[in-house]
């Protein structure tokens, strides 16, 4: 067929589910964690020349979170409209919400009974009016979770405008949908897209959704998405392709405290959004049920016992918690303690349940187990303690933040960032209640959620606001901006960021290139430039035939080298961290990059590398300098083993070098990793 490159098969994808952007930095006053208000929300006037493309479920139009107040007229450059619909049309839009659209053809096709979907742009499922609040929504004061986070609630670039493209249903986000949706943006003249969706694990030719971020990136717009909620296994990543920017996520210094009491006086700490005037007042019977892998018949068959007890669980991956404190609340429970296992060991999720409920660490059931054998007559109290700030550790990387390596090309670092997603406050849809339950009657203006959900928007609206600060920035001069800002260390002096599922420090395969610094991002000293010419060797370093490139990047390529070269071409991406993939008999391995000047003329810089233990490190040259403004500079790094005190030689390194400004206040920080070519094969094989 004429203008048609390929047909593909379309596939049904899932929604991967304040004091964030003070935590990030963006402080709009001094605070005990903000020194000084941030330049970056003053030089981009707040983001409002900037356009959030965002494709979930809608949103809510009526919340004032989208209210346009004060905002200046429309950005000239956008060119989109506001579709009519069931319970929605043009006279919701306003200078704040300029855009919405919806698109169900692929999903009307594949669900053919609709039954009470609304097509229209109006969200009745609450995830994508959240996600958008978290990226651009106005300042609300008075907002919170019935008295949890209670505060002024704002998102990241909170005069940013907001284009929805509803692309999620019932039933899920039909691939075709949103490739349709992309071109929309693209055309209606977006600056960013923001995607908390899932994704498909392919080679970029295979994959729509890199296929068509390929090419809103050619038009300058970034792509910016969540890295998944399947961790913390490695290789578990979504969005693979370079040109996409993967978020994962972490916490803030917020937590929600509660505490049991056992009935001989121990305290187990957790997190609770159940406020103490709804929790039991006196102490009640324990009950341990013990592991739900498939509540629908485990509550049935152990419920007789349940009534005015308060009942112990924890639960497998694919259950849905929320479901099961429904199902114990009808069995007459009056408070559930849950742990979530390897999805949130610590205990550092607080969600909405609809009965009175603890999240408690993994750790604790032991403690309670123990207390129940002991005890003729075990019997627990609950406190809940509102809401905690500038908690220590923070941030910490969430157990469920999907890990890399990239299973599609492992020399590109997924994810490539972290961003706050862990007990994130935003708004909400008065349609359904805080658990999206039928049963769940409540009706409320904000919401609390969890997921790498959470943390994409909060690096679309970093990037929004980067845009509007720097209108000539390319998608690839924003990316580098925000990967070589990131910071490794959390709130503890000295201390890098740790990991939750472990218990260690983290690293590069789990924060990407760090915590999400967007305040530092406007001044990054130097940056790496990716081009798309850069993508295009990449792609033939892949090995990929022209047919194949020509589906990405719209255009017959010739890539004009043999076989033995193209392993070199990869090593040439222009790409902020570095991933070195190394045969097992190769001793050494190198990378070369570019940085471009974007601070001041006559600059030094000088390399310097920590971490690499079991390699020797050399970079050519070992300074840098810069005679003027936007110049640019290439430099190799190259890695060569070396055998420990027992002669072994390591298959795994972890490091950061950084370009360090002479009489300067710039740092320029890549995550560097070694990685053997059978230690990758062990982990993908496994998937």
């Amino acid at each position: 067929m004429n203008g048609v490159l390929a047909v593909f098969p379309d596939e049904t994808l899932q929604l991967h589910t304040t004091r964030s952007p003070e935590f990030i930095g963006l402080c709009v006053k001094t605070t005990p964690i903000c020194q000084e208000t941030s330049r970056l929300l003053k030089i981009s006037k707040n983001g409002s020349e900037s356009v959030i493309g965002i494709l979930d479920t809608g949103i809510w139009p009526e919340h004032p979170s989208f209210q346009d107040q004060g905002l200046d007229p429309i950005p000239s450059h956008f060119k989109g409209h506001c579709q009519d619909g069931q319970d929605f049309n043009k006279s919701h839009c306003n200078r704040k919400l300029i855009g919405a659209k919806y698109f169900s053809g692929g999903y009307e096709t594949m669900v053919k009974n609709l039954g009470g979907e609304i097509l229209s742009a109006r969200d009745y499922d609450g995830h994508g009016t959240h996600v958008a609040s978290i990226a651009a929504g106005r300042s609300v004061s008075g907002a919170g979770f019935y008295g949890f986070a209670g505060v002024v609630s704002g998102g990241v670039a909170p005069e940013s405008r907001i284009s929805v493209y509803k692309v999620c249903w019932f039933n899920g986000c039909l691939l075709s949908d949103i490739v349709k949706a992309f071109d929309e943006a693209v055309k209606d003249g977006v600056n960013v897209i923001s995607m908390s969706l899932g994704s498909l694990k392919l080679p970029f030719y295979m994959d729509l959704i890199a296929i068509s971020a390929f090419r809103a990136s050619e038009k300058g717009i970034s792509v910016i998405a969540s890295a998944g909620n399947e961790g913390p296994e490695k290789g578990s990543v979504s969005y693979l392709a370079p040109w996409i920017t993967t978020v994962g996520a972490g916490t803030i210094d917020r937590d929600f405290p509660a505490s049991v009491k056992l009935g001989n006086g121990k305290i187990i700490k957790g997190q609770s959004l159940t406020p103490q005037s709804e929790m039991p007042r006196k102490n009640r019977r324990l009950l341990f049920f013990g592991k739900i892998t498939s509540h629908s018949h485990q509550i049935f068959r152990n419920s007789s016992s349940l009534k005015g007890s308060i009942v112990i669980c924890y639960t497998g991956k694919g259950v849905s918690r929320s479901t099961v404190g429904m199902w114990l609340k009808s069995k007459g429970a009056v408070a559930m303690i849950i742990s979530h296992e390897q999805f949130d060991p610590l205990g550092l999720i607080a969600e909405p349940h609809v009965l009175p409920t603890i999240t408690i660490p993994i750790s604790a059931i032991h403690s309670l187990k123990s207390y129940l054998s002991s005890s003729l007559n075990p019997t627990a109290t609950i406190f809940s303690k509102g809401t905690a700030l500038c908690v220590r550790p923070a941030p910490i990387l969430a157990s469920f933040s999907c890990r890399g390596p990239n299973q599609v090309e492992p020399t590109v670092l997924k994810p490539d960032l972290m961003a706050p997603g862990v007990n994130i406050l935003g708004s909400w849809t008065p349609h359904v209640g805080p658990t999206n339950l039928v049963s769940d009657t409540r009706v409320i203006g904000f919401n609390i959620q969890t997921g790498t959900s959470m943390a994409c928007p909060h690096v679309s609206g970093a990037v929004s606001l980067l845009k509007a600060a720097h209108p000539s920035w390319s998608p690839g001069t924003i990316k580098s901006a925000l990967m070589t800002t990131a910071r490794v260390a959390g709130n503890l002096a000295g201390k890098l960021i740790s990991d939750e599922s472990s218990g260690q420090n983290s690293g590069p395969l789990g924060i990407g290139s760090g915590f999400l610094q967007p305040e530092k991002a406007l001044d990054p000293g130097l940056v790496y430039d990716l081009e798309h010419e850069d993508y295009t060797v990449f792609l033939c370093g892949l090995n990929y035939s022209p047919k194949q490139i020509r589906l990405v990047v719209g255009k017959w390529v010739d890539c004009g080298v043999g076989s033995r070269e193209k392993d070199y071409l990869l090593t040439k991406l222009n790409y902020p961290a570095v991933v070195m993939v190394m045969g097992l008999n190769q001793e050494w391995v190198g990378v070369r990059r570019r940085v471009r000047n974007v601070g001041s003329s006559g600059c030094k810089y000088r390399a310097r590398v920590v971490g690499l233990s079991g390699f020797d490190v050399e970079i050519r040259p070992k300074r840098l300098r810069f005679r003027r403004f936007g110049e640019r500079l290439e430099y190799e790094v190259g890695v060569k083993r070396v055998k420990d005190e027992r002669g072994n030689l390591r298959n795994f390194s972890v490091g950061w070098f950084k370009w360090e400004e002479e009489g300067g206040q710039h740092i320029v920080r890549s995550p560097v990793l070694v990685l053997e070519d059978d230690f990758v094969r062990g982990i993908l094989h496994k998937l």
